[in-house]
């Protein structure tokens, strides 16, 4: 797995858009709506591993993704704010992470997508996906 770190630290320049940048622990251990909002959290959603390319040594491409999942409060009295609002979250998180590269990474980040995770009335989050990749190795 790559450190979340970087990526969070990455996104903290971005503080003027979020009030609270934190990891996957932070998110997991929510029972209600962040009391801060907007809010962002960094959470690794699934890594693969390719065969191993040697006989003597181990060596292997390890494709890993991850998620940023903004938090936004859903009471805005003019829905088209809170359609605005969430693009603008997407945008520059998709701005910082796009073509960055992770220190443990083997390449830049790509754009894998997004998904709503909830939306209930009182906040919507949604998942903005990266992919990377890494490499496995043991001599």
């Amino acid at each position: 797995m790559i450190a979340l770190q970087p990526i969070v630290d990455q996104l903290k320049p971005l503080r003027n858009l979020a009030k609270h940048v934190d990891g996957a622990i932070e998110f997991a251990s929510l029972r209600t709506a962040p009391t801060v909002l907007p809010a962002w959290y960094v959470i690794p959603t699934r890594e693969t591993a390719s065969q191993n390319e040697r006989t003597s040594t181990i060596h292997q491409r390890v494709d890993v993704r991850f998620q940023v999942v903004v938090v936004l409060s859903a009471q805005a009295r003019n829905q088209d704010k809170v359609r605005e609002d969430l693009k603008t979250h997407v945008d520059a998180i998709t701005g910082a992470l796009l073509g960055w590269k992770h220190p443990e990474a083997n390449g830049e980040c790509h754009y894998d997508g997004g998904a709503l995770l909830l939306s209930d009335g009182q906040v919507i989050a949604w998942a903005v996906q990266f992919r990377t990749s890494r490499t496995e190795r043991k001599i």
